[in-house]
């Protein structure tokens, strides 16, 4: 079983999302129980505004904790398939009753709102190995228009290896030429480096020029 705190790693409570699920809440927490398929055993997840509080499996005839379902090297088939079924549980909570918050810069944010207030797209989380990286595209023609990662700077060619959020977009071959500098304007990370531009979400590129270069990079991704 993957520790519980993997699981819900890089992600934010989502109180009208936690309620639909069926969490209830009282004083301030939020309350689900499920019971596990097949065992006498039952889930109990607590959430307070931060997020995660509890994760526990409760053993219902003995009326005590199951301290084994959260030990990762614990062995046994029962306990094995009790994590399972535990572990099962908590990956539809983090999905359904939480949203990812990896990109925490303001700018990140920003774009991020500006993306969904013009064309309602949502960031997409693709690849279970790649937690911070998510990319945004088209609804239309299904293309990739933005790209956002956090990586070390030295990823980027910059004596450093300071974590930063990153965006990334397309752009003409031409301007790619032209602003590609290797201090504020990178030729793109991980992508086609002809077609796609790179910019460290810290400010060195006014939010306002990256929402112009957001609208550029969608009509771009609009093409067949």
């Amino acid at each position: 079983m993957r520790p519980v705190q993997d699981i819900f790693a890089n992600r934010k409570m989502d109180v009208s999302k936690a309620l639909s699920f069926g969490f209830t809440e009282k004083n301030r927490l939020y309350y689900y129980t499920a019971l596990l398929p097949k065992t006498q055993m039952e889930a109990r997840v607590v959430l307070n505004k931060d997020g995660l509080l509890r994760a526990e499996v409760y053993d219902v005839p003995n009326q005590q904790v199951y301290l084994l379902a959260n030990v990762p090297s614990a062995r046994g088939p029962f306990v094995q398939q009790v994590q399972a079924a535990f572990e099962q549980i908590l990956i539809q909570i983090a999905d359904q009753c939480f949203v990812h918050d990896v990109f925490q810069s303001h700018q990140a944010q920003d774009i991020r709102d500006y993306i969904k207030k013009t064309y309602g797209d949502d960031l997409e989380f693709l690849w279970e190995k790649f937690p911070s990286t998510a990319i945004v595209r088209r609804r239309d023609t299904q293309k990739w228009y933005a790209a956002f990662l956090r990586i070390s700077e030295r990823k980027l060619g910059i004596d450093s290896d300071v974590l930063v959020d990153v965006l990334n977009f397309r752009m003409e071959p031409p301007d790619v030429d032209r602003l590609a500098d290797g201090q504020t304007y990178f030729r793109g990370y991980h992508m086609n480096k002809k077609r796609w531009l790179t910019v460290r979400l810290n400010d060195s590129c006014p939010t306002a020029k990256l929402c112009d270069f957001i609208y550029q990079s969608h009509a771009l991704a609009g093409k067949r």
